[in-house]
């Protein structure tokens, strides 16, 4: 990519967090004019290393969504 994007970092373990993430990216170009990134759409066996990675190098800008996994036991449990 060339020109200036936004890096989305959303979950892609179900349809609908994938509908998310597309929406977002969908979201940034319509109100502000600045492409997004979204790494679903990157489909080559070097995606990590050579897009996605330098995606977040090039990025101008970054936004991620958390989704809920469960719960995390190191001593406590955190949910």
């Amino acid at each position: 990519m060339t020109e200036k994007f936004i890096f989305v970092s959303c979950g892609q373990y179900t349809e609908p967090e994938k509908a998310l993430g597309k929406s977002i990216a969908e979201m940034v170009k319509s109100h502000t004019g600045i492409d997004a990134f979204f790494a679903e759409e990157v489909q080559d066996l070097n995606g990590l290393d050579s897009n996605i990675l330098s995606a977040l190098r090039d990025a101008v800008g970054f936004i991620t969504v958390l989704h809920p996994r469960g719960t995390i036991k190191i001593g406590r449990a955190h949910v």
